[in-house]
């Protein structure tokens, strides 16, 4: 597989990145991938547009964003499916959802059933959730149970917490939302062949866990966890928004350079677009 990065630095206004979304096309056996901040991310694969963890309002907060993101909610006229890991406002953002759901007609929305009620309650109708293991043509995608701090089950409602595999054009993409390692969670992924492993890699820790911040990844579990599946390459996520609730990007970079120098990473900026081609398993970085 390989990497390519044709516009670095396309994370300032909300309206060009729309427009490149629109604009562009992948090749056959290839997707094209935007990172929207935090978790957030927009995946465009034939004329297929999948919006992940898309953070745009969120709830007031002490911490504020140190940038704004790069697209806006009214601009998500395009989704044809909307992915949201558990509810936490950074992952299912309400007013988000609403807006999507308003202008992209015939979005599909898979999220915990646990999550599902409160999306209703704004507005979505339940016929628009898609099943948890579902395969229409060139994509399919299935929930991997997450835990966040602890690995949890409703007796109701299922695991509240979601990471997600998605294969779109022959692309496997294993996104963990907010998750920590546990056992059973290698099992799963084992023989998934996981071309990009987007997993947070900022942390957890006692003073963060009594102000309310749940934990995920260090980044050495997250680079361990990249290794032990061998995805072929590693995406971080989750840091950088808030700094009350981040890591310093280097430590992972210096971390997989002493540890798994073969590890193929890349630190997306927000509003960046990389194209990820299929192509014997190589990647490469290029203009």
């Amino acid at each position: 597989m390989t990497l390519a990065a044709p516009r670095p630095g396309r994370h300032h206004g909300g309206r060009s990145i729309k427009a490149d979304i629109d604009a562009t096309a992948p090749p056959a056996n290839a997707i094209a991938l935007w990172y929207l901040g935090q978790s957030g991310f927009v995946v465009k694969a034939g004329g297929t547009v999948l919006y992940l963890e898309t953070y745009m309002i969120g709830r007031p907060d002490h911490d504020p964003r140190r940038f704004t993101p790069p697209l806006r909610p009214d601009e998500i006229d395009n989704a044809d499916f909307v992915f949201g890991s558990h509810w936490h406002y950074d992952h299912i953002d309400p007013p988000t959802m609403k807006a999507a759901a308003e202008r992209s007609a015939g979005a599909r929305f898979i999220v915990p059933r646990c999550a599902r009620k409160a999306l209703v309650e704004i507005g979505i109708s339940t016929g628009r959730f898609a099943h948890v293991e579902t395969r229409l043509g060139k994509i399919s995608f299935t929930a991997i149970p997450s835990a966040h701090e602890t690995l949890e089950a409703d007796p109701a409602c299922g695991y509240p917490y979601w990471g997600y595999l998605i294969t779109v054009n022959g692309v496997t993409i294993y996104h963990s939302g907010d998750c920590i390692p546990y056992d059973g969670l290698l099992e799963r992924l084992a023989g998934k062949r996981v071309d990009i492993a987007m997993l947070p890699i900022n942390g957890r820790d006692y003073f963060r866990l009594a102000r309310g911040f749940a934990g995920n990844f260090t980044y050495r579990e997250a680079a361990d966890l990249a290794d032990a599946i061998g995805a072929d390459l590693l995406v971080p996520m989750h840091v950088g928004m808030h700094m009350a609730n981040t890591e310093r990007p280097g430590a992972l970079a210096d971390y997989l350079a002493d540890r798994y120098p073969y590890q193929k990473y890349h630190f997306m900026t927000p509003g960046e677009k990389v194209l990820c081609l299929g192509a014997a398993g190589e990647r490469a970085l290029a203009p």
